[in-house]
């Protein structure tokens, strides 16, 4: 669902191409900004020197916020001795495309390469879908949400019905871990909150022992999983949510996290900000919207 772009920082020089441009990336947009090189970020202030003081302002804002929510790290090879230009297209040849690379002059040759003055909603580069309907196994969700956890530093899977002894939920919750881990040095914070079950009214001990046993060989020994659960709040709504939550922004995930039957979809959605906002509040220590029950921390037992 969301969409890597290589973005030179000579076509943001303009401000009304940058103005245009900058508020369509984010996660709540579909698109990221490769770091493409490193140095991204300072380029892009040299580019845009031009600007008046006010200008310089929004700059800096918007920078701000793509460096929090709307950035990915390239993981590409880049030759300071050739152009931007050349480093992003030569990208495609090493097997490591971007979606689209935006530029300030035409490559009538390549059809990945977007002019940044002449982009239209409605050109099929730029056009990203911010809903789909998704087969319910783990290869399919992880295609869909890799590049949100890729990039989030503290995740948080939220299912009402999350059964730590199924494997339907194992496994995808698993894979997804997996998937956020890789090419990182220290891993993202991971945390699965539920809801609390009255009919069963499992004991905190009971509970306890039903994740560690469930979920500990599962996970690698450099892993933890903070399991919490909560319950409507006497002022609050029912406990219905399924998405996946970061510190970047959220996906709704409308059937669940768990894997479902051969043949079986579900719509998953990226969350407008706003909607992220109030979402992530709900889950947090204080939250008005659920009444918090308990914490079980998980560390993972399994062998690298």
């Amino acid at each position: 669902m969301l969409r890597e772009y290589a973005v030179e920082p000579e076509c943001l020089k303009d401000w009304q191409n940058f103005r245009y441009l900058i508020e369509n990336f984010g996660v709540s947009q579909g698109r990221l900004i490769s770091r493409f090189p490193s140095s991204w970020m300072r380029m892009t202030y040299d580019a845009c020197n031009g600007f008046t003081f006010q200008q310089r302002k929004k700059l800096e804002y918007e920078l701000e916020r793509i460096k929090k929510s709307g950035m990915i790290k390239s993981q590409r090879d880049y030759d300071v001795a050739e152009p931007w230009i050349r480093n992003a297209l030569i990208q495609q040849e090493r097997g490591k495309p971007f979606y689209a690379i935006l530029t300030s002059s035409p490559f009538p040759l390549n059809c990945r390469v977007l002019v940044a003055d002449q982009i239209t909603a409605e050109n099929p580069l730029w056009k990203v879908s911010r809903q789909d309907d998704c087969p319910r196994t783990p290869e399919a969700l992880g295609n869909a949400t890799e590049k949100f956890l890729q990039i989030s530093d503290r995740i948080i899977f939220v299912d009402k019905m999350f059964a730590p002894l199924n494997s339907r939920w194992q496994k995808l919750l698993v894979h997804l871990i997996k998937l956020a881990t890789v090419g990182r040095t220290n891993p993202p914070e991971f945390e699965y909150h539920t809801q609390f079950n009255s009919k069963e009214n499992q004991s905190p001990q009971d509970f306890s022992d039903e994740c560690f046993r469930s979920l500990s060989p599962l996970l690698y020994k450099d892993i933890s999983l903070k399991v919490v659960r909560w319950d409507r709040h006497p002022d609050g709504n029912f406990f219905h949510a399924r998405s996946i939550l970061s510190d970047k922004g959220g996906i709704d995930i409308d059937w669940g996290l768990d894997v479902g039957k051969k043949g079986q979809t579900t719509r998953i959605t990226l969350m407008d900000d706003d909607v992220w906002e109030r979402n992530w509040n709900s889950f947090q220590p204080g939250s008005e919207e659920f009444e918090y029950i308990d914490t079980v921390i998980i560390h993972g037992s399994r062998q690298g």
